[in-house]
């Protein structure tokens, strides 16, 4: 049996009070978990919602920290160009840059906290110069830091001056627009090397776990974004101009390379005492307290997820949630960062780094796990306290229920004499133990009529079947009478139907007869025209003849011409040919001319006679044709005349035919009328034996009913003695 089939039979078998309390239960506890799941799922909302609210803060501060950096670097570089320019020192004398050296010296002995301080000249090459880098081991990824806040540490660096810087955008946008410029920079890795900071930069690119991520959660591709190999540096720096009686004579450059320098997100996180930070050149980490994957040292020279990338350096969006940090699921916020050209083109200019602030998935986990222990707690001891109460109620509920169960199967047993114990409530419990008092008294009252009236019924039975036996019998005999009158209208009506057939199929030879003789009738009229024609045309075809032979005669006398003029030309040119030979020598050209016209006379001659037998011949032939033709015509004329008679007479059987097609019609409809007629009674005689047979049928199944019923009473009066009922 299935676990279905099973879970459905204990139901069944479960007691009306253990349903009723097992119902009451669920009706109770169903809502407390939907309240609890909701309020579980609201507080989740507000948490994730206090969660970004209090990343919003914490990344505030940490620009607010960057901007105080780049503040304090403006009032530097502020403070020793105020000093050249009060001094009014040329930049481009030896005597006066060595003071200068000294002063910067002195001045740096005082505020030592960013990387570089450097006075440039107007080709932006350093003139007076005081660099410093962090103290650390560059080979190594530092460790996380620890609950003491400790201070970056620097040690200087000694280049000589000259140092080119022209190049640097900040640089000579500065010297371009004369103008101060502060922000946080790329610094390519040829920048850092002029100025001796190239190993602090130099990170290089960390490598991470991306074993199963998606592709939004794993960092771009390498070379999406420049970083310069991992080489390249965050700087937040001020850029200040040196003017000297209004001319440029160079520019204060104070800075501080993030690369490795920690002093603000650990302070970040010293001031919260909660969360990571860290401060990204496009997607790759260069200072930060976010652990890697390894759980012990910093999380710099890891990549950002593309996911993140994304949305901050293409879409200059703010993103937040959760999201894979160095193998690490955290929830985090990222916030685009901005070079000096955002004062230049704030619309069309782009982020060159990323600031970001985050707890770890086990922190937020932590707190979600202790809302939903203290939501379902609440759930469960409201549902229990539901249960507790549902107990007493389905027994309050089921009681009255129980007694009317034992008073139903009493009466199931045949007792109607048991009396139910009506009480003074108003519920539906109540209603329906009044109902059932009502029930069993009505059905103490019908059983006792139905035990007087079944020897009636039982007498009544036996009456009716006595009378259906006889009426049967005489349906027997209407039945053969019917089948014998109904078999002879059947033969009235296939004889009728056989004469309406021989009648269709005459007065359909009639009319094929009379279109047949209409055509033959067209078909003559079409062949007395034709012959008409034919006469017409052995007429013209004789006169035609006729002419050919007036023709001929015309060609005979030309014949008789041409025939004239050959003997002329033979004859002229014989004498040509005379007077030739008289001529000798001179008259042998004329003589050849003479021979040949002589020769095309004999020819002409020739032919003329062949023109000549072929007219004659010609001649005969027209002249017998003539008389053909006249032989034609005349018994052409006879045919004509035969064929006018055979149309006249045929017109008559025509009209005689054609007479005779509606008095077939009329007779034919007459046998149809008759063939219906017969028709109709035969069926209405095999209608009255089928109602006959019907009849009898009914008859013998009321006289089966009848004794079906008679059986019925008796059975019936053997179930109701087991009834007990009261008298009266």
């Amino acid at each position: 049996m299935s676990i279905k089939k099973q879970l459905r039979q204990r139901w069944y078998n479960l007691s009306f009070r253990g349903k009723l309390t097992l119902l009451l239960v669920i009706g109770a506890v169903l809502p407390v978990i939907v309240a609890t799941q909701g309020l579980v799922t609201v507080l989740q909302s507000e948490l994730i919602q206090n969660l970004q609210n209090r990343l919003r803060i914490q990344s505030n501060i940490l620009q607010g920290k960057l901007d105080h950096l780049r503040s304090n670097e403006e009032r530097e570089a502020q403070n020793l160009a105020s000093i050249v320019e009060s001094q009014q020192w040329s930049l481009n004398r030896p005597e006066q840059v060595a003071v200068l050296r000294n002063l910067i010296s002195n001045y740096i002995a005082l505020n030592s906290k960013e990387s570089f301080y450097i006075i440039t000249n107007a080709q932006g090459e350093s003139v007076a110069q005081y660099i410093q880098k962090v103290q650390e081991d560059f080979s190594t990824y530092p460790p996380l830091p620890g609950e003491d806040f400790k201070k970056t540490e620097f040690r200087s660096v000694s280049l000589p001056t000259g140092i080119k810087l022209g190049d640097i955008s900040i640089v000579k946008d500065a010297l371009l627009y004369q103008r101060r410029f502060s922000g946080v920079e790329l610094f390519k890795s040829e920048w850092l090397k002029r100025l001796g900071l190239e190993q602090q930069a130099a990170i290089g690119v960390r490598t991470q776990p991306i074993q199963g991520l998606s592709q939004a959660q794993r960092p771009f591709p390498r070379g999406t974004y420049d970083i310069d190999d991992g080489k390249m540096g965050l700087v937040t720096l001020a850029v200040y101009p040196i003017r000297i009686q209004g001319k440029l004579e160079g520019t204060t450059i104070v800075g501080t390379v993030l690369n490795r320098n920690y002093e603000l997100v650990d302070q970040l996180q010293q001031e919260t005492k909660t969360g990571t930070s860290a401060l990204s050149a496009r997607d790759w980490r260069v200072s930060a307290t976010t652990p890697a994957a390894d759980g012990k040292t910093r999380a710099i020279g890891t990549r950002i997820s593309r996911e993140v990338a994304e949305k901050v350096l293409n879409d200059k969006q703010i993103f937040s949630g959760f999201v894979n940090v160095a193998g690490l699921t955290r929830f985090s916020l990222y916030k685009p960062l901005y070079d000096h050209q955002q004062t230049l083109e704030p619309n069309a200019v782009k982020p060159i780094g990323i600031l970001s602030v985050g707890v770890s998935n086990a922190q937020v986990q932590t707190t979600l796990n202790t809302l939903r222990l203290a939501g379902w707690g609440i759930g469960v001891g409201i549902g229990i306290l539901a249960g507790l109460a549902a107990i007493p109620i389905a027994q309050a509920v089921s009681n009255p229920l129980r007694r009317l169960t034992n008073y139903t199967q009493q009466v199931g047993k045949g007792d109607l004499t048991t009396k139910v114990e009506l009480t003074e409530a108003q519920d539906e419990i109540a209603k329906l133990l009044a109902s059932f008092y009502t029930m069993t008294k009505n059905l103490n009252s019908l059983i006792r009529q139905v035990q007087q009236s079944g020897v009636q019924i039982t007498t009544s039975t036996t009456h009716i079947a006595s009378s259906g036996k006889e009426l049967e019998a005489t349906l027997d005999q209407q039945i053969a009478s019917t089948n014998q009158v109904a078999a002879t209208a059947k033969k009235i009506a296939d004889t009728s139907f056989q004469l309406v057939q021989t009648m269709e199929a005459v007065e359909q030879a009639s009319q094929v007869t009379a279109a047949a003789a209409g055509t033959s009738q067209i078909d003559l009229m079409y062949m007395g025209n034709s012959i008409s024609q034919l006469v017409t045309g052995t007429k013209i075809i004789s006169t035609k003849l006729a002419m050919i032979g007036e023709e001929a005669d015309n060609i005979n006398s030309i014949i008789i011409t041409i025939t004239k003029v050959a003997a002329q030309t033979n004859l002229l040119s014989l004498n040509a040919a005379i007077e030739a030979e008289k001529a000798g020598e001179y008259g042998k050209g004329f003589a050849v001319v003479a021979r040949e016209i002589r020769s095309l006379a004999d020819q002409t001659a020739v032919a003329t006679l062949d023109i000549e037998n072929m007219v004659k011949q010609m001649q005969a032939a027209v002249s017998t044709g003539v008389t053909e033709m006249d032989k034609f015509t005349t018994q052409v004329e006879y045919y004509a005349a035969d064929v006018k008679n055979i149309s006249t007479k045929l017109e008559t059987i025509i009209e005689q035919v054609q007479a005779l097609s509606p008095q077939f019609q009329q007779v034919s409809v007459g046998m149809e009328t008759q063939s219906d007629g017969a028709q109709q009674i035969s069926e209405a005689i095999q209608q009255l034996t089928e109602v006959s047979e019907k009849t009898a049928t009914s008859l013998e199944s009321i006289n089966a009913a009848i004794w079906q019923l008679n059986d019925a009473v008796v059975d019936l009066r053997q179930e109701i003695s087991h009834f007990q009922v009261t008298d009266g």
